[in-house]
Order: structure tokens, then sequence, then C-alpha cells
């Protein structure tokens, strides 16, 4: 018997608050809360109170862990697929938002399957950010309620508001309370550079990157031997899932994990052209496959992104980028979930993912709205003070445009591509209490206290004395953001000088 965790029971108990005051609602839970269960004990009360329910799914895998759940609950409940010919019964019906929407569309059904849309009271949008719904919540009579389930309420780009279809969100517990009570696992996160990627267009559609000049950045021979090679040297045997940016990628980089030993297949939403069918095979047995240990990387593009419940899985490999917060945070959580005696999972990001949108168990962005327009705003990027180029020369910290490969200020150079790949990644580790504190997090606080900047600068500088410079760097970009204060990265070499000289002086005598 499916019985509710705490948390669930107080988010149904909210929503149902909510709908008595707006009949749209959207419900944010982290992916790993149990979506499909909450969707099924909603369309229960409804059955139970003798309302009719119709739960809305992009992809079969989600639709048929709703079917499941509702029926082990013992719920009539219907399936509504393109092989379904028939109109579904049942008091709760199961469908796919593409099917549906092609059943009212044609002339030869579209009386009848207007009639079953019709004829819900209720209705759940599992996965509300996908776009694959819009059309059937338009046909929907205002007087049906709606709610709308998400890891990851935001969209992008040119595509309709939420805000179009939802009054208000529900919020539930975040990523971060879930992995408090055990129910999801931390991320452990491991970054590298990503190519260069100023001069890839933006989609106007879907506000993301381009995808066939994406994968001409990513899918790249010398990039396939760093990723198998970072694998090899950080989580050897671990089952992870890879996501590129395009079929060839996928494919050449599954044969390079194949040529050097590591039993991987691949899964695309069609056959590719140069179609290797010892690397892949049906969705359901590799899957099965890397369940069992049969296989232990399974790459792909999007296919996985969404509908996986394979808890086996130990870690992520992100082999792209992208502008989405919510592709990002779908991919990540592939892995989130408990199993055996796992105490994180891997992240491994080539794509500069985690530094743009922050680890996955930080606070989520949602909004039922978005900027439909762009920054305009120049890449830049600092001159590292945290690593020796290959001449052993430290950066300055200046900030200089994207695309220049040498500091026009200190000479600091910029690795090739290939170059780069045969360096180590920089982990990334997150401090906790205030003894502990990351720099960052100790500027805001003592600024917040009322200490001038001078102070905080010198007690950082004296607090680090192993990487004094570095620290420093790391101060002002919180002194400067925050507070609008004019500190440049040069007032490094005044402050060592008046400060840090001073007072090393002042110790010797």
């Amino acid at each position: 018997m499916i019985k509710l965790r705490n948390y669930q029971d107080k988010l149904i108990t909210d929503t149902r608050k909510a709908l008595q005051y707006k009949r749209r609602v959207a419900v944010y839970l982290s992916q790993g809360g149990g979506k499909s269960i909450i969707a099924a004990f909603m369309a229960l009360h409804s059955s139970v109170r003798g309302k009719k329910t119709l739960i809305l799914s992009h992809r079969i895998e989600i639709l048929k862990q709703n079917f499941n759940k509702i029926d082990k609950l013992g719920v009539k409940v219907g399936m509504l697929t393109a092989k379904v010919k028939e109109i579904p019964t049942g008091t709760v019906i199961c469908a796919m938002s593409q099917t549906l929407r092609a059943r009212v569309a044609n002339i030869k059904t579209k009386e009848r399957y207007s009639d079953l849309l019709g004829s819900f009271n209720f209705v759940i949008v599992d996965e509300l950010h996908r776009a694959e719904h819009d059309t059937i919540i338009d046909m929907l009579s205002p007087d049906v309620w709606l709610v709308g389930l998400s890891g990851t309420i935001l969209r992008s780009g040119n595509q309709r508001q939420l805000g179009d279809f939802y009054q208000e969100i529900v919020r539930g517990v975040p990523a971060q309370e879930l992995i408090d009570l055990g129910y999801l696992l931390p991320s452990d996160n491991y970054v590298f550079d990503a190519p260069k990627l100023e001069d890839v267009n933006i989609e106007y559609g879907t506000g993301d990157y381009n995808q066939i000049q994406l994968q001409k950045r990513f899918a790249k021979p010398e990039r396939y031997a760093g990723i198998v090679k970072n694998y090899l040297r950080i989580c050897p045997n671990k089952k992870v899932i890879v996501f590129t940016t395009g079929a060839d990628h996928c494919v050449e980089l599954t044969r390079e994990f194949c040529n050097n030993g590591i039993k991987a297949k691949y899964l695309l939403s069609g056959e590719h052209r140069r179609h290797h069918r010892h690397l892949s095979g049906n969705r359901d047995d590799v899957v099965g496959m890397l369940r069992s240990g049969e296989i232990d990387v399974l790459v792909s593009v999007e296919m996985l992104s969404t509908g996986l419940d394979v808890p086996e899985v130990e870690g992520v490999i992100l082999d792209f980028s992208t502008k989405s917060y919510t592709k990002y945070q779908q991919c990540v959580a592939r892995a989130d979930r408990p199993y055996a005696n796992q105490t994180s999972f891997y992240v491994l990001d080539f794509g500069a993912n985690v530094a743009n949108f922050g680890k996955f168990e930080k606070e989520p962005i949602m909004s039922l709205w978005h900027n439909k327009g762009g920054s305009g705003v120049a890449p830049t990027k600092f001159c590292p003070t945290d690593k020796a180029d290959h001449t052993g020369r430290m950066g300055c910290g200046s900030i200089i445009p994207v695309s220049m490969m040498q500091c026009k200020y200190c000479g600091y150079e910029w690795l090739t591509d290939k170059e780069a790949y045969e360096v180590e990644l920089t982990r990334l580790v997150e401090t906790k209490e205030n003894e502990k504190e990351t720099i960052q997090q100790f500027c805001a606080r003592k600024k917040l206290e009322g200490w001038p900047s001078n102070r905080i600068l010198c007690a950082v500088v004296f607090k680090n004395k192993d990487n004094q410079k570095l620290a420093f760097m790391e101060a002002i970009k919180v002194l400067r953001g925050v507070n609008g204060e004019m500190i440049s990265p040069k007032y490094w070499y005044f402050f060592k000088k008046i400060y840090i000289d001073k007072a090393r002086n002042k110790l010797k005598s």
C-alpha cells in the first residue's frame, strides 16, 4: 500500500486550500520528491468526491508511472496513448498530451475526443513547464480545476508564459530539505571550462543555444578523450548517465567509452544515420542493462532527462551547455535518489552549467513569468588568480573579453581545448557553519555587522595565509557586487603594501 510522506500530505492539503480561491495552481516539488504519488492521491480524492480526473504527460514513461501509482490505489484508471484507438474508460484517465491534441484536431475523431476532454472536472499536468501541454490547457473550460506539477517552474525564450495558464505557485519542499530528511542525495560536483560559446546563436523560440552550432563546439575527439579520462579518474565503474548536444556527439562519445574498455550504450529517440546496433537497443532493455550493471555508462541527448526512475544511477556527466535552468536541473536530478550505501552523487560538468546555475541543491528559481528579451551584455571572464598557466604565470584578476586567449594586462595564457583536457578537474567544496563559511559568506555577514571594507579585507587575508591574493579577489567580488564599491583587482598591490606588509613589520618588531 502506498503511503504519503508528511511533506507530501502537507503539499496536497496546501494545494487543496489554494484551489478554494484559485482554479489554476502550479505546484512545486523538487525532483525525486514523489510527484507521481501526489498526483495519484489527488486523483483518488477527486474520484471519491465523484469527480472525473485527467492526468496529462508528455512522455510515455511518465504516463506509465502515473498509471501504475493510481492503479495501486484501487482507482479505476484508463490510458490514452497513440497505440490506444478507443476512448478510454475510468474515473481517472492518464493521457499523452500529444495524442489527445492530435485526436481533437482530427476531423474524424474531433467530436468524440472533444466530448471526452469536456467531461473532466479536474486536470493534473505532470511536468507543467513542458510546452506540449499548452494546447490542451487552452481547450479546458474555465470551470475546470487545474493543477500543474513540476520541480522546475520556469520557462525561457519565446515560449508562452506559465502565467497564461496558472494563477499561483504552491511551494513544496526544496531539494536541500529532502536531502536533510534523507530522501535525496547531495551532489558532489566537479567542473571544467566549457568551450567558447560567445558566437553560438541563441534560439528565439527556446532562449537556448542553437543545438547544431552547440554540437560543433562539443563534438570533438579531444573532448571525448578528456571526458573518458576524467570518468576513469573520478568515478570509475560507477553507473552514470551522460547528456550530450546531439546525435553524432552521442554516438561518437559512446564509441570512445567502449574503445577504452568501459561498458557503454547510447539511446536516441530515432535511429542514427550511422546506427551501431551493438551500441544501442530498445529503451527499456538498455535502461535495464544500466540498472543491472551490465553497462556502466548510458549516453543520450535529452531522452533521459525526464521519466527515468533508476536509483542505481550514481552520477551524471553534463557534456553540454544550456541557458535553461530547467534543462540543467532535470538532467542533474537523474542521479539524486538514495541507493544502497551512497552518500552523494557525482556531477561532472563540462559545460559551465554548475557555475551558471549553482549546485543542484541550491534554492530553486521559480516563476510563472520569464523575460523574453536578452541582456545584450558582451561576455567576459576573469583572468584567474587561483591557478597558473602552462608557463607557471599566475593571473591578475582583470576582466577581459571571453574571446581573448592571453591577458593583455599580465600575459596569462589560456590553454587550447586539447591542452585543457589534460588538466585536472576542479572540485567544488562548500562550507557549512560560520567557522567554516566561505569567504563570500564571511564578507556579507561582516558588512551587515557594519565592518568597513578594509577591516574585512584584512581579516580575510590573514585568515587565508596560504593564498592571500586569491582570498582578496574572492572578497572584493562581494564588496563590489553587493555594496557597489569601486574596488579594482589592482587594489591588491596597494592593499598588500599598506596593510599586509605593515602588519608583518609590526609583528617582527
